[in-house]
């Protein structure tokens, strides 16, 4: 009865979660919106500033995600069929967009996965790299498992992770994927410049 009730209350907070998301986000939709056809008709001279506001829109969006994901049960995560590797090439070239400096070495690791959301939190974590370093991404299959690792060598990724609420930004990315990674059947680790963790290969 106690297990059936934590199921409830679990499924009620995950609901009122997604709701909230739904609430935060909604704004950010119509501005990027609005913002990506004012692209189109700035001078050169404003381009870039158009541009910073659009990165930075969508940045506010993932952490937005970020911290909401890290706060909510996974029991309920819709996996699909899909490659690690390319969900880590996918997160390092929205990163390059931002200007960020990013790596990959990564073999095919057929998986099941939420492709989207752990692009979006692998994308997030790239982001809290210091400007002017450069991160690295490596995925391979190793037995019967896809091992996931990102390295930059100044973050401490372990950094506020004492409590179940994030303190910063980069701590709500680091717990983010460590639930995703869990409610995947796998898990992770974060610790002195690196990120590393395994969900099961696809049988």
């Amino acid at each position: 009865m106690e297990r059936a009730q934590q199921l409830e209350d679990a499924d009620a907070s995950s609901a009122l979660l997604k709701l909230l998301a739904h609430d935060l986000r909604e704004p950010f939709g119509p501005l990027g919106l609005a913002l990506s056809m004012l692209a189109e008709s700035v001078a050169d001279s404003d381009a870039q500033l158009v541009h910073l506001a659009e990165v930075n829109c969508a940045r506010i969006v993932r952490m937005i995600d970020a911290v909401l994901l890290a706060m909510r049960p996974h029991r309920n995560l819709e996996l699909m069929p899909a490659d690690l590797a390319e969900i880590a090439e996918s997160a390092a070239e929205a990163a390059r967009a931002t200007g960020i400096a990013c790596a990959v070495r990564a073999g095919s690791c057929p998986v099941d996965a939420a492709p989207s959301t752990v692009r979006d939190i692998i994308t997030g974590l790239l982001e809290c790299v210091p400007p002017g370093q450069i991160a690295s991404i490596a995925v391979q299959p190793d037995g019967d498992r896809a091992t996931f690792e990102l390295r930059a060598a100044s973050v401490d990724w372990s950094a506020g992770l004492g409590g179940a609420v994030p303190s910063d930004r980069r701590s709500a990315f680091v717990l983010a994927l460590l639930a995703v990674f869990g409610a995947h059947g796998g898990a992770m680790e974060a610790g002195d410049g690196v990120v590393a963790g395994w969900i099961p290969l696809r049988s």
